[in-house]
């Protein structure tokens, strides 16, 4: 009698397998979406960094603080745009208010991401920083704008 050579999988093999890279790329998936929020509030991140030192460059050449409205971003202002570029993502709203000639604040955040960024002057004379980054939950942040009292 010959014993016959069994070639290829069983179907239960094969269902395990699938279940496994099924299982796999659903946790790939989750973790790219949290990877794209990442790069998302980072494009936010940048923009208020950009504003920050646009608005720097301002006060250092005449000695006051700007300010500018999303609509009004420096690169589309008139006077302004070759001498404080600014570029960033549609998707990126970042504002800058002049509370005073010597300060402002400003806050960025992306319409994907899920972080606003805030940034305020404290004074010179102050023994803290210039200004301090933070962070906060976008939605929490967006119903309470007010943070940036003119």
């Amino acid at each position: 009698m010959r014993v016959l050579q069994e070639k290829g999988f069983t179907l239960i093999e094969l269902l395990v397998v699938v279940a496994i890279i099924g299982i796999l790329a659903s946790l790939g998936v989750a973790q790219y979406s949290e990877y794209k929020k990442y790069a998302y509030d980072t494009k936010a991140l940048s923009a208020l960094t950009q504003i920050i030192a646009t608005e720097e460059v301002h006060y250092v050449d005449s000695n006051r603080y700007r300010g500018f409205e999303e609509d009004e971003q420096p690169h589309n202002s008139p006077g302004i745009s070759a001498q404080y570029p600014i570029r960033w993502s549609s998707d990126v709203t970042g504002i800058a208010v002049a509370i005073t000639d010597t300060t402002f604040c400003a806050y960025s955040f992306h319409s994907k991401g899920s972080l606003a960024y805030f940034f305020q002057t404290t004074p010179i004379e102050s023994s803290l920083p210039h200004g301090i980054i933070t962070s906060h939950e976008k939605e929490d942040f967006l119903d309470n704008l007010s943070n940036c009292e003119h």
